[in-house]
């Protein structure tokens, strides 16, 4: 963190790219705000989104925009703008910060609803997607295993939420309900389109599951229950070795937790380890708890899936203690738990 910190939120240290791209900072500002005070570092960067953000709501896919793509729009990376606001709230109570924000992330959803049209399903455009994801050809990084409409419905719905419960807390009140009202409709439009009754969704793999059991995209117990299992299946299934992109492996973990009954025959009592080698043949030690932790599994791979692997791992071990979670905007600030601190 430290290392990638430095006047501009970062993507990674190991290469001269050096450019602030959102999706790398809406994964990880939950972790960062747990580690260091990032409140002012981060409300700054915000200001720069801001700046940086187009006349119709779009938001750039690095900030500064030094990349000048016309007409951003992309499902994680640019709804940085709103999760990342609401991360700085949760973490310091500070409603400042929403309501500096609350123009760029009201402007932000709008392109979306612009965008999907009647049906609220965001399929159309380019997408990052689960970036990274291990089964992508290397010319290829999102040629991934999830549905790209899967993924960007499910941030278009995430966003939708933040921003009606920012209303809430801003006292817009009629906002809140038009939001809150959004984020409904897309759920219920995600819901009819990609999840099957059984719980199955659309493209069948690790990321579309964890996306939808984090953001409860389900109509039903029997939905939500059969999804879980289904997750811990296509878990074990993989050897507990990395299946997920940049959009799943942060979230997985928390699906995993939150699916109830299916963490125990996912890990038998110990969640796996998994390791991925760098170029230079060393240990990056990423996984759940880190070197320490029982039933290691390595797996060789790029230096590049590293990067997703270590953006929230430090957030998940402290939530659970906080005894919060995001969805916690209304005017109360994250509890930090007493779990240890995992950089």
């Amino acid at each position: 963190m430290r290392g990638n910190f430095l006047a501009l939120p970062t993507d990674c240290p190991q290469r001269d790219e050096r450019l602030g791209w959102t999706g790398d900072i809406q994964v990880f500002s939950p972790t960062a705000t747990f580690l260091f005070d990032t409140a002012g570092f981060l409300s700054e960067w915000l200001g720069d989104l801001s700046a940086e953000q187009k006349a119709d709501g779009g938001v750039p896919f690095v900030i500064p925009d030094v990349l000048g793509v016309p007409d951003p729009a992309a499902a994680a990376w640019s709804d940085a703008a709103t999760i990342v606001p609401e991360a700085v709230h949760l973490a310091y109570g500070d409603r400042g910060v929403t309501e500096r924000q609350y123009p760029s992330m009201r402007a932000w959803v709008e392109k979306v609803r612009g965008i999907v049209g009647e049906d609220l399903l965001w399929s159309t455009g380019p997408q990052f997607g689960d970036w990274l994801d291990p089964t992508a050809p290397p010319d290829d990084a999102a040629k991934a295993q999830a549905d790209p409409a899967v993924v960007a419905t499910a941030y278009f719905a995430r966003s939708a939420g933040i921003l009606a419960r920012s209303a809430t807390l801003l006292g817009r009140h009629a906002d809140a309900e038009d939001y809150t009202r959004l984020e409904q409709d897309v759920r219920a439009a995600f819901i009819a389109a990609y999840v099957g009754k059984d719980g199955l969704v659309r493209s069948d793999c690790q990321t579309v599951y964890a996306l939808a059991i984090v953001n409860d995209l389900f109509a039903t117990e029997r939905q939500r229950v059969g999804a879980g299992d289904r997750l811990a299946e296509l878990v074990r299934a993989a050897g507990y070795q990395v299946s997920t992109g940049f959009v799943g492996t942060p979230v997985i973990l928390d699906a995993l937790s939150s699916a109830g009954p299916c963490l125990p025959h996912v890990a038998g009592g110990v969640l796996p380890v998994v390791v991925v080698r760098g170029r230079d043949g060393r240990d990056d030690g990423v996984g759940a708890l880190g070197l320490d932790a029982a039933g290691r599994i390595d797996q060789s791979g790029r230096d590049d899936l590293v990067q997703s692997l270590c953006l929230r791992r430090g957030r998940r071990l402290a939530a659970p203690a906080g005894g919060r979670t995001r969805t916690d905007i209304t005017g109360v600030p994250h509890d930090r738990g007493a779990a240890g601190r995992d950089g």
